[in-house]
């Protein structure tokens, strides 16, 4: 009888362990994997690049895959940014300026000079969702 009762004590620390193990590796990919940078967006432009949002910085890829340039979202003047973007065939980006999510107007901004205007449609502001209202100032 001794026998079985130690053999069953091995066999009940063994799956505690086993367990305790198992949920020690699921823990540790869940952190890993939180801790990932992530894809915000991705965007192809009408001329086949395309365009990927990644940790505060576009990053910008021929069709074939191979690397065309880095632009950190500093140069629109944007930190934190979250949302949308739409890359045009002019090269220029419209984007939210992204320092209060909401309530900030989009921005148009040239990818080459990093120069940013307010984004307009037909006179009219273009409101964050893409919603149009008078243009203040002209």
């Amino acid at each position: 009888m001794r026998s079985n009762s130690r053999t069953s004590v091995l066999l009940a620390g063994v799956a505690i362990l086993s367990i305790v193990a198992l949920l020690g590796v699921q823990t540790w990919a869940t952190v890993a994997r939180d801790e990932m940078p992530l894809f915000s967006l991705v965007h192809a432009a009408p001329d086949g690049r395309v365009f990927v949002l990644l940790d505060g910085n576009l990053y910008v890829e021929s069709p074939t895959g191979e690397s065309l340039e880095v632009i950190p979202l500093s140069r629109f003047g944007v930190q934190h940014f979250e949302g949308d973007f739409a890359v045009l065939s002019d090269d220029s980006i419209i984007l939210e300026r992204g320092r209060v999510r909401g309530e900030e107007p989009l921005q148009r901004c040239a990818l080459k000079t990093g120069e940013c205007r307010e984004a307009r449609r037909g006179g009219r502001r273009i409101a964050p969702g893409g919603r149009c209202v008078p243009a203040r100032g002209g």
